[in-house]
């Protein structure tokens, strides 16, 4: 069962589990029911991943100078996400190197639970590189080289993760992989894990011939991620897009499912946490998306095995 909805873009800059994010008028420690019919209530358990392995692909080519600076100042806020959780995760980087025999496909640093400072995994980055073969990469780190010089990154059961960040497309040669070969792997990958994505931030539009990242658009759509403009100001001024990445990869949901669809008006949502119910108010709390027939919580994210009860009439 998927824990998340990749089509929806998640909610950024949120607090995991602390009410405080919502206006504490809208909060109560008791439930409220719905009146009026016989409710339909449907219950959700909020799980994240136990296992996390995930990649970020790193065009360092000269351009790119600003757009590591900005990933580098907000990386904590995706970090935090794993650090404040249960989450058993590998995090590593790759560049999109493939033409120097140290680099290829060789992650040039990796952390999990057990590194001391975390923040530090962007430390040690190569010098600039004009290479931009992120396909090849990728498969290179993961396929061929997962049991030599990255041996213990990828583990047969976990979620799988993958990151670029370019100002260009990918450029790999047919080999080791070809573009249409890439995302079948990565479909058959999916049928041996709970979760995969490609998740790419690039030029969605093109600011100049031949820039638009076309490729890896394509293997977002294909595989599942999200997909996000580098000229985006709030990913250059803010850790907006970076929360959403953190929420993403570690499974927590803000969006949950209705089994029917509801009557305006009617929908009331409870949190069980800890012995405590917590009641919300759908005007400054959630919204209803009727595209989806789903609730999403504008900031507020359960807490893991948080119950979360969503009552209504139908339709």
């Amino acid at each position: 069962m998927h824990r998340y909805l990749l089509s929806i873009p998640l909610v950024a800059g949120c607090t995991l589990g602390t009410p405080a994010t919502v206006d504490s008028a809208n909060i109560t420690a008791t439930g409220g029911t719905v009146t009026g019919c016989t409710p339909i209530v449907d219950a959700h358990i909020q799980q994240i991943a136990s296992m996390v392995d995930v990649l970020f692909v790193i065009d360092h080519s000269a351009t790119m100078d600003a757009q590591l600076a900005n990933l580098a100042d907000q990386l904590p806020t995706f970090l935090n996400a794993y650090v404040d959780s249960n989450v058993d995760y590998h995090i590593g980087f790759v560049t999109t190197d493939m033409s120097d025999p140290g680099q290829s496909g060789i992650l040039t640093n990796w952390i999990d639970n057990t590194t001391p400072n975390p923040f530090e995994l962007l430390s040690g980055l190569p010098s600039h590189s004009d290479d931009r073969a992120g396909r090849a990469a990728v498969y290179t780190a993961l396929a061929i080289r997962n049991n030599a010089e990255n041996a213990g990154f990828l583990r047969p059961n976990s979620d799988l993760h993958l990151v670029v960040l370019s100002d260009g497309d990918d450029e790999s040669d047919v080999l080791p992989i070809d573009h249409e070969e890439f995302q079948n792997w990565l479909n058959n990958e999916k049928l041996m894990r709970e979760e995969v994505s490609f998740s790419v931030f690039a030029h969605l539009s093109p600011p100049a011939a031949g820039a638009e990242a076309v490729l890896y658009q394509e293997v977002t759509n294909a595989v599942g991620g999200l997909a996000i403009e580098i000229d985006d100001p709030v990913w250059r001024t803010s850790s907006q897009r970076m929360g959403d990445l953190g929420l993403l990869t570690t499974g927590y949901q803000q969006h949950f499912d209705l089994s029917e669809v509801p009557i305006a008006g009617t929908l009331e949502i409870e949190v069980h946490h800890d012995g405590i119910v917590y009641q919300f108010d759908d005007d400054d709390d959630f919204e209803y998306i009727s595209s989806t027939n789903e609730i999403r919580f504008l900031e507020f994210v359960p807490w893991p095995q948080a119950e979360v009860l969503v009552s209504y009439c139908s339709l």
